[in-house]
């Protein structure tokens, strides 16, 4: 026999237990097995296992395998034709068939560890570990049983086999209606942890563990090494034939909830109102009482991947979502090139309606393609069609069941387009982020076929075909081949493996060829766990991981020609690159599940809008049906998910070339005008023009970057504050069937989940609240935010939802609750503008891009070549080949030489284009939002509200924003110019509508606008529209005759996708060379890496900063706040020790402004508007913070007086005139003195008093004199602030006139609060009922 078994002696004392094993011979090499070692117990069903603790001296035996997990119903009866099954219902697993007996205690592992006869010294090494995780797909519990020991033997390496529980049941352990959990990871987190505690005991190297799995292991072993249960302790992966990736989730996802009610109502615990509570009463029962049905074949990789992916333990998402996990893991991948290139998987079918199982000869193939296609890619609908008659499944004959070849044939292609739609979702994306950020990864494809290729009726199919199945690699890689060595064989193989082949003559099964052939990759996949390198004594090629996706090579195994071969897309997976223009729902509108309704959702929407003009009995019925459809598809999903964060954005990585600091300004200006030549220069420093900078460094292009003022110091700073896709042109597109907006709202809430993963600590997930006063409103703004949620697909931040009145004011309590009827709550991002613009820029830097602000471009400079015209006749041509700019700082010019030009400059996009060109047309209309900051009591802290539908038509926001709120936006063309400013009708517009849906109990006061400012948005001009309302920030690329590449329009959101078209552009047009394609997705951005929300607690541990400063440094700088922290000064007082602020009512400290000059800013408005948001915030406590911020500033940078004084003049003007400061002035100046006989003899009275002399007016010594008779003790400071409040004219005296016009404003709200009222201990004049006389009741 080839197994000749030696001994059972030798003891393995272990946390678990003291084992007795056997060791057997194979090949001369000694195999000691240790089988069956129990290494959890299950005490109940449905809860987490109990890992075994040795508890005294008894020798376990353990030399036969222990029992299964339960099998599955569907295997013991359905399939008892097919396959060989025995008495006990035993479970086959393709290579093998086992026939012990199956158990629900059934966590059980097999040790098997190599001992060469003749050991050297190299023996003495420890071994590497190989944890193995089988699949299997409706069998469960299956790996105790994988015997490896021929792996063992020729790999020298010691196997762990186990089994662990893989139905419905082992994802049912948190509790919760997310269906968080997944107790088969609890089961492989064990093993784990029995490997790690006993790797010396084994003669095991802890520090080499490599855990592999085959078809659904796959999945299992990918997120048990991202799991936290990892700790580092997984050094390398194999995956085979299985896609570690998002497959199944949200077509099972609901249906796994509908089984488990199943059995929830079976057992009698459906009298219970809770998940948990159900899922304690199913706890709380015996084993034996628990009903039996046919959810145990809901098993396999379905579940394991609806619960790895989105409804994955919540606790664990952060770390699962981080690539940290697998950085230093070296993963080996690959699968045969017939299933599927790279990324076979035997495809679930999904079931038909009303059908529990689906035997293979009844399968609808279409249909269950349409719906595959419908959950995978609900927004390539136009393709199915074709696709269908591309993978040959959209002509199924009518005897097709009865025909082997027939049927076989349609699995096969059906597998093929699982295997290409997974390679489009994720694959690629998977190798891209694995080359940016982690170790070394390995892939490989194979053709070579075994005699058993699957457990189906198709093995003989394939055979025929010659084509490669599922199972083919799992018997290579087993040694199963090698069982059947023609020198070897006897009738009796193997006392503790039953192998039934599926061909009659046994010695036909396996040639000799594929005998070497399991010996070859048994030493290629030995090689890779032991020293991270796959390679093999049989060929010569040296195997090299992939680096690059453009020239990433890849193995072909094959026996003793194995080759390395270019990385491919496959040319079927291309086919699903292209997009598709419009939604089409006639593909599947008559599906029965959740992914069909899903697309003809925007069409329901459209015809709720159509019935508005019909009476009101007809729209109310129209939009309850309208609703009822959304409602009845949707309301599950709701009620598991309406709190879940699931933005699922592209991997983080961090770029290839990325700098410990970056140089100064004047380092960066010096470098610019020595590069000979740089392939792209880009002005404006914006958010699209830095993202243009970081898209084109990250490709490895040389770029420089050149803007006017400040970054961000146009409209990239003065935003919504919105991380969006544009609720309102999402209505417009439905309302108007417009595709171009529909595209982009769904582009633009892609780039919102990208931008909220990379960029953490300035961006986060804010609630909306859209308040209803019309009950036949509700279910009218309920269907149109429902399709913001389904356009947001896989980037939904958390599921909108409708909340009562009671709620309603529960949550944004200054609601007016008037004639509310209910309120209706979505998710958008909300981010700080200006820090992210600038965290965009010093990204940039950091990968290497040259970088400079106050730097304008002041002209082109233009080189003539000669090219053939389109008669293929010679003339001259200008293009550009250099910028000449202008340091506004320094006041010198200097010149930077370029192949291409990007215009990047906003709302200056024509005046740079027609520098180069004066004849160009105009492309861009700018138009004016303008927005005002009020206190934090107008709304609570954590719920924005939206006014969908104002006086004038357009959207206003209110929303909370740096603990204050923050409203707008207005729409208006405007001109173009350096300092745009807010006019009192559109604050007035705002206050107008705010009013409009506040409670009467808050005052709406003009005195309560701190701030406000313009933003100059540049929208796209389209010629068939007249108003900017209509207008889509949708963007446009233009590239000139002389190749100026201008990239207008577009929006906040959306500046990455803008920036990778442009140097897109840019490479085709100029013909540059970059290294890498567009990486930008998942690119973490500067002070992103490291942070976390509690980070800012270190601060204050470390340098005892206070807590609100110390959060604002967080959460402003990232893992980059320390270095603020580093430069703070001491208070002087017991607490805080350090941060001295700038004004005592922010957490803004002096220490800013000495990091803000390290990024370059260089007047006291980049340090009040943008490195610290003071003037945005409060414009008079930004006026009052100046002083300091000129002082700390003139000491860095060396001002003389003269410089300083023009900084003061400079901001002041600033605040005066674009942040709002003159609109409060102007409010206390034109308030018309309205008073009463009463208030108007009181007030003159008082003014008197400190008017002693009768002068007519006050002076400073007067007021001063007059409140120390008061005895109101004031400061200096509180001195200035008082005078500046009355003397409006700044004459140095208070006139009559200004006396009663402070305290006519005062009266009217136009001053919220008045110092000088509090400080005088002016009296409110009471109200009195007016005289007959007065009143017009007198005789």
């Amino acid at each position: 026999m080839i197994f000749e078994i030696i001994s059972t002696i030798d003891l393995l004392n272990t946390t678990s237990g003291i084992y007795i094993g056997q060791t057997v011979n194979y090949r001369d090499i000694i195999i000691q097995q240790y089988l069956g070692i129990e290494y959890g117990r299950i005490k109940k069903r449905f809860d987490r296992a109990e890992p075994i603790i040795q508890e005294n001296n008894t020798i376990i035996n353990a030399t036969s395998f222990g029992p299964v997990c339960k099998p599955t119903i569907s295997s013991c009866t359905i399939n008892r034709d097919k396959y060989p099954l025995t008495t006990s219902c035993s479970v086959n697993y393709g290579i093998f068939s086992i026939t012990s007996s199956p158990n629900e205690q059934c966590l059980f592992l097999n040790v098997f560890i190599p001992i060469i006869n003749n050991d050297n010294n190299t023996n003495q090494r420890k071994k590497p570990i190989f944890m193995w995780i089988h699949g299997g797909s409706a069998q469960v519990g299956t790996g105790n049983v994988f015997d490896g020991t021929i792996l063992a033997a020729v790999g020298n390496i010691i196997v762990v086999t186990f089994n662990f529980r893989l139905n419905l049941f082992g994802f049912l352990s948190s509790g919760d209606e997310r269906l968080e959990g997944n107790l088969g990871l609890y089961d492989q987190s064990m093993v784990l942890n029995w490997i790690y505690e006993n790797g010396d005991v084994l003669g095991g190297d802890i520090e080499r563990i490599t855990v592999g799995g085959h078809s659904a292991g796959a999945p299992h072993a990918y997120y048990l090494a991202k799991s936290p249960f990892n700790q580092g302790r997984i050094r390398r992966l194999i995956l085979q034939s299985g896609c570690p990736f998002n497959i199944w989730s949200h077509i099972k996802a609901d249906q796994a909830i509908e089984r488990f009610n199943v059995v929830v109502n079976d057992n009698q615990c459906g009298m219970m109102l809770t998940f948990e509570e159900k899922l304690q009463c199913l706890r709380d029962k015996d084993y034996d009482l628990i009903a039996e049905y046919d959810h145990h074949t809901y098993a396999s990789s379905n579940h394991t991947n609806v619960v790895i992916n989105g409804n994955y333990m919540n606790e664990f998402r952060e770390v699962l979502d981080s690539n940290d996990t697998l950085v230093d893991i070296d993963i080996l991948i690959g699968s045969n090139d017939d299933e599927g290139a790279y990324v076979a998987i035997v495809p679930i079918l999904i079931e038909q309606s009303n059908q529990e199982y689906i035997t293979l000869h009844n399968v609808n193939f279409t249909e269950i393609s349409l719906k595959f296609l419908a959950a995978m890619l609900p927004d390539k609908t136009c393709l199915y069609e074709k696709a269908l008659e591309l993978y040959h499944i959209n002509i199924i004959p009518d005897d097709c069941s009865q025909s082997s070849d027939c049927y076989c044939s349609l699995f096969y292609n059906y597998s093929r387009l699982v295997s290409d739609i997974l390679f489009y979702n994720d694959y690629y994306r998977f190798l891209i982020q694995r080359i940016q950020y982690s170790n070394k990864t390995f892939i490989y494809e194979y053709s070579y076929r075994t005699s058993q290729e699957h457990p189906t009726p198709c093995n003989d199919y394939l055979y025929r075909n010659n084509l490669v199945g599922h199972f083919a690699e799992l018997e290579y890689t087993w040694g199963t081949p090698l069982l059947f060595e023609k020198t070897n064989y006897t009738n009796n193989l193997i006392p503790l493996i039953n192998y039934i082949p599926y061909e009659i003559n046994l010695f036909d099964n396996y040639t000799n060829e594929q005998i070497e052939f399991s010996e070859l990759i048994i030493e290629q996949w030995s090689n890779f766990i032991k020293y991270g390198q796959p390679n093999s004594t049989k060929f010569e090629n040296q195997w090299l991981p992939i680096i690059n996706i453009s020239n990433g090579l890849i193995m072909h195994l094959k026996m003793n020609e194995s080759q390395m071969k270019q990385f491919e897309i496959p040319s079927n997976v291309q086919f699903w690159m292209n997009t598709c223009s419009i939604i089409e729902n006639h593909m599947i509108n008559n599906l029965n599940d959740q992914a069909s309704f899903d697309e003809i959702s925007i069409p329901i929407c459209v015809c709720t809008n159509m019935f508005r003009s019909f009476n009101r009995r007809f729209i109310q019925h129209g939009l309850l049906f309208c609703t009822s459809a959304l409602g009845t598809g949707y309301i599950g999903q709701y009620i598991l998910k309406k709190n879940k964060l699931n933005a699922a954005s592209p991997t983080l990585h961090k770029p290839e070339i990325w700098l410990d600091d970056f140089p100064t300004r004047e380092v960066q200006i010096d470098k610019m005008s020595k590069e000979f030549e740089y392939d792209i220069v880009v002005i404006g420093g914006g958010a699209t023009g830095c993202g243009v900078a970081v898209d084109a460094a990250s490709r490895g292009l040389k770029v420089a970057l050149v803007e006017k003022f400040d970054f961000g110091s146009g409209t990239s700073s003065r935003s919504t504050k919105l991380i969006h896709g544009g609720v309102r042109y999402l209505q417009k597109a439905i309302m108007h069937l417009d595709r171009e907006q529909y595209h982009m709202v769904k582009e633009a809430l892609y780039e919102r989940g990208n931008l909220l993963k990379i960029a953490p600590h300035l961006s986060y997930p804010l609630p909306i609240m859209l308040p209803v006063y019309k009950w036949y409103l509700l279910p009218y703004y309920y269907a149109g935010i429902k399709a913001y949620d389904f356009v947001s697909g896989r980037q939904l931040l958390r599921w909108s939802y409708v909340i009562s009145k009671t709620k309603a004011l529960e949550l944004f309590p200054m609601l007016k609750k008037e004639k509310l009827v209910g309120a209706i709550v979505y998710y958008d991002g909300q981010h700080n503008d200006a820090r992210m613009n600038i965290s965009l820029a010093f990204t940039a830097a950091r990968m290497g891009a040259n970088i400079a602000n106050h730097c304008a471009a002041i002209e082109f400079l233009h080189e003539d070549i000669k090219v053939d015209n389109i008669y293929g006749q010679p003339e001259t041509k200008k293009i550009i080949r250099g910028v000449k700019c202008f340091d506004r700082y320094e006041n010198k010019l200097f010149t930077i030489r370029t192949k291409c030009v990007v215009n990047a400059t906003g709302p200056y996009t024509d005046t740079v284009r027609q520098l180069d060109d004066p004849s160009l047309p105009q492309i861009c209309q700018p138009s004016a939002g303008v927005h005002i900051v009020l206190p934090d009591y107008y709304s609570p802290q954590d719920m924005g509200l939206l006014d969908p539908n104002t006086s004038d038509g357009r959207v206003i926001f209110f929303l909370p924003w740096q603990k204050h709120t923050m409203a707008g936006t207005t729409d208006t063309p405007c001109e173009i110019t350096d300092y745009p400013s807010p006019s009192t009708e559109d604050v007035d517009f705002i206050l107008g509508e705010v009013r409009h849906y506040l409670s009467s109990d808050v005052q709406v006061r003009h005195g309560d606008v701190l701030s406000a400012w313009a933003g100059i948005r540049p929208l796209v001009l389209n010629p068939n529209k007249k108003d900017t309302q209509s207008i889509a920030r949708n963007h446009i690329i233009h590239v000139s005759d002389s190749g100026l590449v201008t990239i207008g329009g577009g929006k906040w959101t959306t500046y990455r996708q803008m920036a990778e078209e442009t140097v897109d552009r840019c490479i085709e047009t100029s013909n540059l060379k970059p290294k890498n394609d567009c990486v930008t997705k998942g690119l973490i951005l500067d002070g992103g890496e490291k942070w976390t929300p509690t980070s800012y607690i270190r601060l204050v541990q470390d340098y005892g900063l206070d807590t609100e400063v110390a959060i604002h440094l967080s959460n402003t700088y990232g893992d980059q706040a320390s270095k603020v922290a580093d430069l703070s000064s001491l208070t002087g007082k017991r607490w805080p020790v350090v941060g001295r602020r700038l004004h005592e009512e922010f957490p803004y400290i002096e220490a800013e402004i000495s990091y803000a000059i390290k990024e370059y800013a260089r007047t006291a408005v980049d340090i009040l508007a943008r490195r610290t948001r003071l003037s945005f915030l409060n414009v008079i406590a930004a006026d009052e913070a100046l002083p300091g911020i000129i002082q700390v500033m003139a000491k860095e940078l060396k001002w003389n007086e003269k410089k300083q004084k023009e900084e003061i003049d400079r901001a002041k003007n600033f605040l005066l005139h674009e942040m709002g400061l003159n609109l409060k002035r102007d409010m206390h100046r034109d308030v018309p003195i309205n008073f009463t006989r009463d208030e108007m003899s009181y007030y003159l009275k008082y003014f008197r008093q400190i008017d002693v002399k009768n002068k007519g007016f006050v002076t400073m010594t007067d007021l001063k004199r007059h409140l120390q008779t008061l005895n109101t003790d004031i400061s200096d400071d509180e001195f200035r602030i008082l005078i500046g409040e009355i003397d409006q004219n700044q004459n140095g005296i208070i006139e009559t006139e200004e006396f009663l016009q402070l305290m006519s404003a005062i009266k009217s709200g136009s001053l919220s609060t008045s110092h000088f009222a509090k400080a005088a201990r002016l009296d409110k004049i009471k109200k009195t009922n007016p005289s007959p006389e007065r009143s017009g009741g007198g005789i």
